[in-house]
């Protein structure tokens, strides 16, 4: 049981300490001690099989007491490995639970230290193997080892029990980071596109994401993230110092919003970008610059080999370029082993089609071109919003789709990602 419930979280967290972790470090080498410290977890269910099981990962014998309909338990780890229980009132879902990662270092501090050499040695081998030298592998991993001193708090609460109904079910993130560190900085400027993300219509899309993030103060906080990417796929100084100038340069480039409509499992995929250099970006796309960009993706996924050709075609004197990628893996992305994109620089977007035939790319390019593509805000003045079929999507890349059988299965997972109240928020609704 604890299991399912740390894999989530722990996921969550590995994704944030990868890309974050080089600025962490000079900000986090000391511990910071706040009230929080002292309990390392606290999980709140109703359900009694629940509570039991997260008993017994502590060794505790305790019973617990029946509860009324109007009551849930709230069992306490503090960093001394005890354990507390009580009732409390209010609906708090099948189960919520909230860690506090500096005190859970803590807990677990003996355990962490006599596995941290073997698990950091198995990462640095894994980042070597993605293009990354042994010392900045080596640097990256004592950078995630101080990360969480950047989070105050990491929630994640289930509304249902997912082993029943799956539709309506709710899973919902929630971190806190810690004020006045890089994280926390990061979250602050973290807001809304003020003009809102691009409009794309398509007929009965298995996917559609939107994304809206001003960029205006954020470049500067994602700069260290950029400097780790431009790791990957470097063999010495020069050449990171290289991925990293391009890197950069891409990334303020763009405007920070985004929207996409399609089938990205070999049924074709629509997608527009916001950018505030159009003539500088149609520069690197049509160069050896961008070619560069896909040998580092290539790097990282040794699975996966790029071909570019920086002007396939030209339509109303706009250059198009193609990026064929092949695999030799059996993957959904590329049911036919290869996939064929097609970008372009056109109005205030980098459009871009994966899968579609020339005559869809430069319909794609028109609507952009003649300036057609409107924009609003995301639901609710969210950062991102994706809208999943979920039931064609499984169809796709789960043998024997489970949810084909049930009898009320749900069909669609909606996904919105938000900053508010001071932490980064992350909802899953199953429809």
């Amino acid at each position: 049981m604890i299991n399912r419930l740390v894999t989530p979280v722990a996921t969550t967290l590995a994704l944030l300490t990868v890309t974050a972790a080089p600025r962490a470090q000079e900000e986090t080498e000391k511990p910071k001690t706040t009230e929080a410290v002292a309990t390392a977890m606290v999980l709140r269910t109703a359900d009694v099989e629940i509570g039991t099981s997260f008993l017994e990962q502590f060794d505790s014998d305790s019973e617990l007491p029946n509860t009324n309909e109007k009551q849930h338990y709230v069992l306490t780890v503090t960093t001394d490995g005890k354990i507390q229980h009580k009732l409390a009132e209010g609906d708090v879902g099948w189960m919520h639970a909230t860690i506090y990662p500096v005190a859970l270092m803590k807990l677990f501090e003996t355990e962490i230290e006599d596995n941290w050499e073997d698990i950091s040695g198995a990462a640095i081998i894994g980042l070597t193997q993605m293009s990354m030298t042994t010392q900045d592998a080596a640097k990256l991993m004592k950078a995630v080892k101080t990360f969480p001193n950047q989070i105050e708090s990491f929630a994640m609460g289930i509304s249902a029990n997912p082993q029943n109904q799956l539709k309506g079910l709710k899973l919902s993130f929630s971190l806190e980071p810690t004020k006045n560190t890089w994280l926390g900085n990061l979250a602050k400027h973290l807001r809304p596109h003020p003009q809102g993300a691009p409009k794309l219509t398509a007929k009965n899309a298995m996917m559609r994401i939107g994304v809206a993030i001003d960029p205006e103060g954020l470049n500067t906080f994602l700069t260290p993230v950029v400097l780790t990417l431009a790791k990957f796929g470097a063999k010495n100084k020069k050449e990171r110092e290289k991925n990293a100038s391009l890197y950069l340069k891409v990334m303020n480039m763009q405007d920070g919003t985004y929207r996409s409509v399609g089938d990205p499992f070999g049924g074709g995929m629509r997608a527009i970008g916001g950018l505030r250099d159009t003539t500088g970006f149609a520069a690197i796309l049509h160069s050896d610059q961008y070619q560069r960009l896909m040998k580092v993706a290539e790097s990282i996924s040794p699975n996966i080999e790029t071909e570019f050709e920086a002007e396939a075609f030209t339509h109303r004197d706009i250059k198009v370029a193609k990026t064929i990628m092949t695999t030799d893996i059996d993957t959904p992305l590329a049911p036919a082993g290869d996939q064929i994109n097609y970008s372009a620089v056109a109005g205030d977007y980098l459009v871009t089609t994966s899968a579609l035939s020339i005559e869809d790319t430069k319909k794609l390019i028109d609507v952009a071109a003649d300036q057609k593509i409107k924009r609003s805000p995301l639901a609710k003045n969210a950062l991102m919003v994706m809208n999943i079929k979920l039931l064609d999507l499984l169809d796709k890349i789960v043998p024997g789709n489970p949810l084909s059988t049930q009898e009320d299965p749900a069909e669609n997972l909606r996904i919105v990602v938000d900053n508010k109240n001071a932490s980064l928020n992350v909802l899953l609704h199953f429809k």
